[in-house]
């Protein structure tokens, strides 16, 4: 295992890293949770409504929707930012932890083509046309 510039091993990194995605799993379950028992109490207490002859009350909990919501959307970016992290920390990226990798997001490089490597600006030149 190698040792980064910050002095932690890519062990320790890593541990690290599933421990904060267990957390984050927790966290959307959680959110998952609540969206579900707000949008359950409102169904079963509008149905109790709308079958009672004379009408009835019913009651929205939008609080709990929202808060689910909320925590799913947060803990869905956060376990995608934490995965990226552990296949940076896998494919050995020079990129510190935590910050954007360059090679992810630079242009990608011009492929060779036809068994010849692409050594101009130029676009390649096109396939002939399939035989009719």
């Amino acid at each position: 295992m190698a040792i980064r510039q910050s002095g932690v091993s890519e062990g320790d990194r890593l541990s690290e890293l599933r421990s904060q995605r267990e957390v984050w799993r927790h966290k959307g379950r959680v959110g998952g949770a609540f969206l579900a028992a707000g949008v359950l109490i409102t169904v079963v207490t509008y149905a109790i409504a709308a079958s009672s002859s004379g009408g009835g009350s019913y009651f929205v909990f939008f609080g709990p929707v929202i808060f689910g919501v909320i925590r799913l959307v947060d803990a869905s970016k956060n376990l995608r930012r934490i995965d990226a992290e552990i296949a940076a920390v896998h494919r050995g990226s020079p990129a510190a932890w935590g910050a954007v990798s360059t090679l992810a997001t630079a242009a990608p490089a011009q492929a060779a083509t036809w068994g010849a490597p692409a050594t101009s600006s130029t676009p390649p030149p096109l396939p002939p046309p399939p035989a009719p």
